[in-house]
């Protein structure tokens, strides 16, 4: 196939036929051998590339293949249709898709009723309108999809639009903040720190950037030490956290006995392993044992 039908092989020519969720999807071979097997593109027929795919219907098409209606019904604002527009035209939006918060590409929809924009991506792909995750909270959280200034109940911080609220315990939460982890290790502390909702009263001090924690929002706190709480923002962080959830693994038993060969006090009742801020895992106190060596 030269340039110009590869070009011509890309024209959308399909729409799409339901109004299920769709991922992602690579066009491939099922496997069995079966050449006719392929399952190829429903609007150009090419049996490569990245498509998008509907799981309940079994439609497939690449993203190029697929004809944007010029008004969409969109499932995160219902109240009106949104009008496909080139972004040039519009001149009073902030840029930036009212989901996903990536800059608007060249083709967008519109709702200038409510001054809302989102990205062919977010129209593909809508985020969920609910969402339930038991190790999160007890109840479903529900998408409020509009600009309202709000604080999330699980950082603290303030967000501009877009919450997930639970209706039954009155708090809203940023989209990212549903998933945090429950248990981590980060390199400022010892110990395990636990996530909460709640803090509780208190003259809370977070643990890595020194500033003042709000109790009446969420947190981390250690169980062992009373007084130690951080920034759910700044206990994830890439610097501090090691990037793994501990909630369903065994805890490490610290070794206490003290070393027994001539020591200084201080020395001997060094801890066997040591958190440090230079470092995301646990260091272990490396003995040589000979005279005159260090640890």
């Amino acid at each position: 196939m030269d340039m110009y039908e590869y070009e011509i092989s890309r024209i959308p020519r399909v729409k799409i036929p339901c109004s299920h969720p769709l991922v992602s999807w690579w066009l491939m071979h099922t496997g069995s051998g079966d050449p006719h097997e392929y399952l190829p593109c429903d609007g150009c027929g090419d049996t490569e590339g990245n498509a998008i795919y509907c799981k309940i219907c079994k439609f497939r098409a690449h993203f190029e293949c697929i004809i944007q209606p010029d008004i969409i019904n969109h499932p995160c604002h219902s109240k009106h249709p949104l009008k496909k527009v080139l972004a040039e035209t519009i001149d009073y939006t902030d840029g930036n898709c009212h989901f996903c918060r990536s800059p608007l590409d060249e083709v967008m929809y519109h709702c200038s009723i409510c001054n809302i924009s989102i990205d062919l991506s977010c129209w593909i792909y809508p985020p969920p309108l609910t969402i339930y995750q038991p190790k999160s909270h007890n109840h479903t959280f529900t998408l409020m999809a509009r600009k309202d200034s709000f604080t999330c109940n699980a950082c603290g911080l303030v967000g501009d639009r877009n919450p997930y609220v639970c209706l039954e315990c009155d708090f809203m939460l940023h989209k990212d903040c549903i998933d945090l982890p429950r248990v981590i290790n980060i390199n400022r502390h010892d110990h395990r720190i636990s996530r909460t909702y709640h803090l509780g009263q208190g003259d809370w001090e977070c643990g890595v950037c020194r500033k003042q924690i709000d109790w009446t929002f969420g947190g981390y706190s250690c169980k062992r030490c009373p007084s130690y709480a951080v920034h759910s923002k700044c206990a994830t962080r890439g610097d501090v956290w090691e990037g793994e959830e501990l909630e369903d693994e065994p805890e490490e038993e610290e070794i206490e006995d003290p070393y027994k060969f001539l020591l200084h006090k201080v020395c001997a009742t060094l801890p066997r392993k040591k958190r440090n801020i230079l470092h995301n895992h646990k260091l272990d106190l490396q003995i040589q044992g000979k005279p005159g060596e260090v640890f």
